[in-house]
């Protein structure tokens, strides 16, 4: 009886052990494999320092309104004199405007409409809306839109995606 008793022992420790290792393995494996980021997932943010950004805006009554359009080009966060970097042009509607950006970059548009006539602006009805969007690498990232104005900011690096 002690024979069976002691034999029986060996094998439980002995299965407990290869239980245990497989458990070890397939944890260690496991995690190892959360760890890792596929860059060929259309989901998947941007990992790397660059990446293409394209503005957009647009107003709700194109044929009567133009759009005001202030945005950033190239301006790093720390950079001193942002203003610089701040961009004003009056356009048509739709505005489209792509540029590279580095982490740290802020980017920042707003757009007003503008009545193409002054001098039928009696005629024309407002509030008109205004819709802005910033795509990071074809992907949209922000959105915003407003009655007669609409602005979003965010800093290039910092990924929140919609």
């Amino acid at each position: 009886m002690e024979r069976y008793t002691l034999n029986y022992q060996l094998f439980k420790r002995n299965n407990m052990k290869k239980y245990l290792s497989l458990v070890m393995i397939g944890l260690s494996l496991m995690l190892s494999g959360c760890n890792k980021d596929d860059n060929n997932d259309p989901d998947t943010p941007p990992t790397g320092d660059t990446g293409k950004v394209r503005y957009e805006a647009t107003v709700s009554d194109p044929e009567n309104f133009k759009l005001l359009i202030h945005y950033t080009v190239g301006v790093d966060i720390s950079s001193e004199a942002p203003e610089e970097a701040a961009k004003e042009i009056i356009v048509e509607s739709p505005f489209t405007f792509e540029q590279e950006a580095k982490q740290g970059t802020y980017l920042w548009l707003s757009a007003y409409p503008i009545p193409k006539d002054e001098e039928n602006l009696e005629n024309l009805q407002l509030p008109k809306t205004v819709e802005v969007k910033i795509f990071i690498d074809d992907k949209l990232h922000k959105s915003n839109s407003g009655e007669n104005y609409a602005m979003v900011q965010h800093i290039f690096g910092q990924e929140n995606y919609q």
